[in-house]
């Protein structure tokens, strides 16, 4: 199943390679980009943002110990830099280089919500039958991608790279980098509204990667719960669906338990995770459709799944001054923030308080998603609603909720208030500093 096509790869073996790969290769693949975070003997890719320009560090990454420095404008001479029309583009190729040179069989994930965790739940699956690498943390875009590939070890047997996106045309760009032998898109919902405007264009920016994978009829994991997902599905042989019974799908996922953690059927095997909700749930399902589809046993699916850790602030579950803490403050948009809170509800606490942190990159639709999050909110019987942020700035006050205009008050006031034997969720973007409220 997972013997990775070679098509167009023995070219990258007969090439001569370009100078920034060789010197890759020669610094024992040591890179970074960061000159506040010099390698040393490694080789620094100076790349430019809106505020700052990594040619300018160039000099003094080589003086701290770099071995080599690719730059894209002119500099004083050394044998130690290389100068290239783009940095960006040369790091984007490296990696291209570097993924074809490999033999690992690239999946490829992407959606609205649920990506870093479906990422690690899919590496937990297949790391013990499989030698598994995955991308790191949140490196999903067009500078991460190349730097999860060239990370890339001779042996890796799965590559599974996370694939964020901006703006219309990111995923096709991203696939061009990562040639991916298969996809999975988690869902589509509602986020980077400021670069999509309309959940139409966030679809299609998605699809983008099945769209790859289709003319190439490599495999396509479909999740037929999600309406605009299901009606792309055909009954071809590289589209692979999961879901719930009423979808009809090949890999069937029924919920025994979502409270205060998950235990699933799939297919007939029980699963039990240390994750929690209904929302949680399809992303374990979706490992498990990936895993199982790719040869894992049952009892290694059942062995990665019961023994995977939530962390970094992502679906955590802690205990903190008496009270049980979900801590998912890393990322938050409005379809991630409504599944959250509806998963929340069936929580079987006496007292339930929930810690809403803003949401970013919403654009024209900010004001508006801040007001229809807090009226869906209370429809839900929560003794607490907690609101951090200058966008909930304006709301109509009542007596369960209370807003703060940053994490230090809100934890000012917890210091006070806290709730004692309770369940407490907190949820925000990570710009919210959310878990400055427990640390």
């Amino acid at each position: 199943m997972i013997n990775s096509r070679l098509d167009g790869r023995e070219f990258f073996y007969a090439m001569d390679l370009p100078l920034s790969y060789r010197k890759f290769l020669e610094c024992g693949r040591q890179l970074f980009t960061d000159s506040r975070a010099v390698i040393p003997g490694g080789l620094f890719i100076a790349l430019r943002g809106p505020n700052f320009n990594g040619n300018q560090f160039a000099l003094q990454a080589l003086a701290e110990g770099a071995a080599f420095a690719v730059v894209d404008q002119d500099l004083p001479a050394d044998p130690r830099i290389l100068r290239v029309p783009d940095c960006l583009s040369e790091l984007q190729n490296m990696g291209r280089i570097h993924r074809h040179r490999s033999r690992a069989f690239v999946l490829a994930i992407t959606g609205t919500n649920g990506k870093t965790t479906t990422k690690e739940l899919c590496k937990a699956a297949l790391e013990r039958t499989f030698r598994t690498s995955a991308t790191a943390g949140n490196l999903n875009n067009h500078i991460g991608v190349p730097r999860t590939l060239l990370n890339l070890r001779d042996d890796d047997e799965v590559a599974i790279v996370e694939m964020g996106a901006n703006r219309p045309g990111d995923i096709a760009e991203l696939c061009g980098i990562a040639a991916p032998d298969a996809g999975l898109i988690t869902n589509i919902g509602i986020a980077h509204l400021e670069g999509f405007v309309t959940q139409e264009a966030i679809r299609n920016t998605k699809m983008e990667l099945f769209d790859y994978l289709d003319e190439k009829k490599r495999i396509c994991f479909y999740n037929l719960n999600d309406p605009m997902l299901r009606e792309r599905y055909r009954a071809v042989d590289w589209h692979i669906g999961y879901g719930d019974s009423t979808t009809n799908p090949m890999y069937t996922g029924e919920i025994l338990q979502a409270h205060p953690a998950i235990r699933m059927r799939i297919n007939g095997l029980e699963l039990s995770s240390r994750l929690f909700g209904r929302h949680n749930a399809q992303n374990l399902l979706a490992a498990s459709a990936v895993a199982l589809h790719m040869g894992v046993t049952p009892d290694a699916l059942i062995e990665g799944m019961l023994h995977f850790q939530p962390a970094d602030m992502r679906s955590e579950k802690l205990s903190w001054r008496g009270s049980t803490v979900y801590l998912d403050a890393y990322n938050a948009n409005p379809s991630s923030m409504q599944s959250a809170l509806e998963a929340f509800a069936f929580e079987p606490a006496k007292e339930k308080w929930v810690v809403l942190g803003e949401m970013a990159e919403l654009g024209a639709s900010t004001a508006a998603e801040h007001v229809a999050l807090v009226e869906f909110a209370m429809t839900l019987g929560f003794e607490r609603i907690l609101l951090v942020g200058a966008h909930y700035d304006g709301q109509k006050p009542s007596v369960k909720t209370r807003h703060f205009f940053t994490a230090e008050d809100c934890r000012s006031w917890l210091d006070q208030h806290w709730p004692g034997d309770a369940a407490v969720l907190i949820k925000g973007s990570r710009a919210a500093k959310l878990e400055r409220l427990i640390r």
